[in-house]
């Protein structure tokens, strides 16, 4: 009888740290974009939209049940694959008036980010009430030795929204 072969569970490990570099740094590269974002149009127009940035990295035990409530296998590909709010940003803005798409728009524009979902949560509230827009993006993160596209979930609420705490899960 053949004896199942397992992955080596150092090899694993090291492949699983090093994405999680990958999604810690892409945090930094989308929060770096926003803040300038922020001072430009403090410059330009004489306030800040933004109040506050937060990022976030998923927990070990959030993927895990993530990929097993999808039916996929708990494997580095997939969470890569499968998964795309590993990394999350949330940007809470001060009011709602025109600079809420404003904001997706300047962060859209960017020539090294490629959108690859949107979700309108503003236009389309649901049920419970979550207003929010949604962005699943995808930044270059320069290594030594290549660049690595990685995906950032972008959160774009208001304070007012931010502060009644409703969950868009």
């Amino acid at each position: 009888m053949r004896e199942l072969e397992l992955p080596d569970v150092q090899d694993v490990m090291l492949e699983y740290r090093k994405i999680k570099l990958l999604y810690r740094s892409a945090l930094k590269e989308i929060g770096t974009k926003l803040e300038i974002l922020n001072d430009e149009f403090k410059l330009v127009h004489q306030y800040n939209p933004i109040e506050h940035i937060e990022s976030r990295l998923k927990t070990d035990e959030s993927i895990t049940r993530k990929l097993i409530r999808k039916g996929k296998e708990i494997t580095v590909e997939n969470i890569q694959k499968y998964i795309d709010d590993i990394a999350g940003v949330r940007v809470i803005l001060f009011f709602l008036h025109q600079t809420f798409y404003r904001i997706v728009d300047m962060i859209s524009s960017q020539d090294d980010i490629e959108v690859l979902k949107t979700k309108d949560y503003m236009l389309n509230p649901k049920v419970n009430g979550y207003r929010s827009y949604h962005l699943i993006v995808r930044v270059p993160i320069f290594l030594s030795d290549r660049v690595v596209p990685t995906k950032v979930e972008i959160q774009i609420r208001t304070v007012a929204m931010d502060f009644l705490g409703i969950s868009g899960a």
